[in-house]
């Protein structure tokens, strides 16, 4: 009589340790598929982000292959050079860079108001912005699907000359 009482707690240990390992497996939450990325951002997105964040007077942002190009100034006024993580827009690097020059700051547009109206003209995805005084220089793919620079006027977001940098993707 003594060993299937003995079975019978052996088995009911077992069956109440399994409850209690069940639930850790079940909550695991699955791990990403193998080379999936979070989406990135857009330009007008990232500006957004670092400016809530507190950088100032953005004249660059340069999409790359994983990550953002920034040039802007920190809180503190120093002109730094950042790496930008492309789904979330958090700063990774920051390198601060010498002072700008005592000249007048560029006038016109913002780069997100920039990005938005180049966008609604059909350009997309833009890659890159950098604005000088009075004109932006920009890296896209227009509405054909051409990789083009743009020289746009910063106070119009206009577009005052095109050079056409490749033909457009081909459809495998």
């Amino acid at each position: 009589m003594r060993t299937p009482t003995l079975v019978i707690a052996a088995a009911l240990g077992l069956v109440a340790a399994g409850a209690g390992i069940a639930p850790g497996f079940a909550q695991t939450p699955a791990a990403p598929a193998a080379g999936r990325t979070a989406p990135m951002l857009d330009i007008a997105q990232v500006h957004a982000r670092l400016e809530a964040a507190g950088y100032r007077s953005i004249d660059e942002i340069e999409r790359k292959r994983d990550r953002y190009e920034v040039k802007a100034f920190d809180a503190e006024g120093r002109r730094v050079e950042l790496d930008v993580d492309p789904a979330t827009a958090a700063v990774r690097k920051a390198e601060v860079k010498r002072e700008r020059r005592a000249d007048t700051p560029p006038q016109g547009l913002g780069i997100a108001e920039i990005h938005a109206r180049l966008e609604a003209a059909g350009y997309r995805p833009i890659e890159k912005i950098e604005r000088g005084r009075d004109r932006v220089e920009v890296r896209a793919r227009d509405a054909e699907g051409r990789l083009v620079e743009l020289d746009v006027d910063a106070a119009s977001a206009r577009v005052l000359g095109t050079e056409v940098k490749s033909e457009p993707r081909r459809q495998g």
